[in-house]
C-alpha cells in the first residue's frame, strides 16, 4: 500500500468513483442497479477526494467538522480516496435537487452495509447521511499524518 501526501485535488461528480476505494464506487453501483426509492430521479456523487480549500469550505459550512487532514476525504491509498458523498436527487418545481428525506438516505446506509463499508448517517453525534468511507480508515493513514497535514501535535 501507497499514501498520498494530502495534496490531492478535489474531485467530485462521476469522475470522483475513478478516485475513491472500489468499495466506495461499489455503493453507488448498488444504488444505481436497483429500483429508485419513492421520488428520487437519480444518485449523484458529490465528493470523492477533498483537498485542502475544499475541506476548509465544508468546514467552514458546517457540513464537516474535521480540519484537512481529519478526513478520509483527504488520504489516498493507492491512488484512492478513503470516502465518498452519495446524494439522492429529487424533482421539486420542476428542478433536480438534492433531497432532504431521510428515508432517502437510508437506502444509502443499506447499500453501505451490502458493500461492507461505514455510512455517516448511522453516527449519533454528527449524523453525515450522504457519506460513506472505508472501515477503521483512520489505521489506514501514515504514523505521520498529522505533519503530512500540515496539523500541529495534539
Amino acid at each position: 500500500m501507497t499514501y498520498a501526501e494530502p495534496t490531492v485535488r478535489s474531485v467530485r461528480g462521476d469522475a470522483a468513483l475513478e478516485h475513491v476505494r472500489p468499495e466506495l464506487a461499489a455503493v453507488v453501483a448498488w444504488l444505481r442497479g436497483r429500483p429508485l426509492p419513492a421520488g428520487v430521479v437519480s444518485w449523484a456523487v458529490g465528493h470523492g477526494p477533498r483537498d485542502a480549500a475544499e475541506q476548509a469550505d465544508a468546514l467552514r459550512r458546517k457540513v464537516s467538522k474535521a480540519r484537512f487532514g481529519e478526513s478520509p476525504h483527504n488520504w489516498l491509498l493507492d491512488g484512492h480516496a478513503l470516502a465518498l458523498d452519495v446524494y439522492p436527487i429529487v424533482v421539486k418545481q420542476g428542478r433536480r435537487v438534492v433531497s432532504g428525506s431521510l428515508s432517502h438516505y437510508s437506502t444509502i446506509g443499506e447499500a453501505a452495509a451490502a458493500c461492507g463499508v461505514e455510512w455517516g448517517g448511522a453516527w449519533a453525534s454528527f449524523p453525515d447521511r450522504p457519506h460513506v468511507q472505508v472501515r477503521d480508515w483512520r489505521l489506514l493513514r501514515p504514523a505521520d499524518w498529522r505533519a503530512l497535514a500540515g496539523l500541529a501535535e495534539p
